[in-house]
């Protein structure tokens, strides 16, 4: 596969990436303080959703930050992965065979509402990338790009055997 695109993606600015994950956290620190207010009429509880709302915020800005927009195969084995760090677009260029390629997810949610992100590594040069399931990253097109990239693991291995 020569000069083979595997994902690409329009380039969201950091907000617009940041702002429809923040939602949810709002709604429900939101009935965090309106219910724990009303049920015990303490200022504790309106700071406890404050701040529950703040940890939301800093993992969300933490997780919108990067944000890969393509990543394609260049000729002599090389793979290009072009990603904005908050809104500065940045490239880096790598062996394809130093990549791997891996599923996780974020280890303090619950099963139902588990958050996956994607972990990009040059074993050759140290370089780590995380891309969080927001924005157009959505879980569909996570597994696109692990349907994408499997074939190309499966037959390194088969040869290596």
């Amino acid at each position: 596969m020569r000069n083979q695109i595997f994902i690409h993606l329009n380039g969201k600015n950091y907000l617009e990436r940041i702002k429809p994950t923040l939602v949810g956290p709002l709604i429900f620190a939101s009935f965090v303080i309106a219910i724990g207010y009303l049920g015990t009429e303490s200022l504790w509880t309106v700071l406890a959703g404050l701040a529950l709302f703040a940890f939301y915020l800093t993992e969300r800005l933490r997780w919108g930050r990067i944000y890969i927009t393509e990543i394609s195969e260049l000729p002599g084995g090389k793979l290009k992965i072009t990603y904005l760090d908050k809104n500065q677009t940045k490239e880096y260029v790598g062996d394809k065979k130093s990549f791997r390629l891996q599923r996780n997810s974020v280890w303090y949610k619950l099963k139902a509402d588990k958050e996956e992100y994607l972990v990009f590594k040059d074993e050759e040069k140290g370089f780590t990338l995380k891309q969080y399931a927001l924005g157009d990253w959505e879980n569909e097109k996570i597994n696109e790009l692990m349907k994408e990239w499997e074939p190309e693991i499966s037959r390194t291995e088969l040869t290596a055997v």
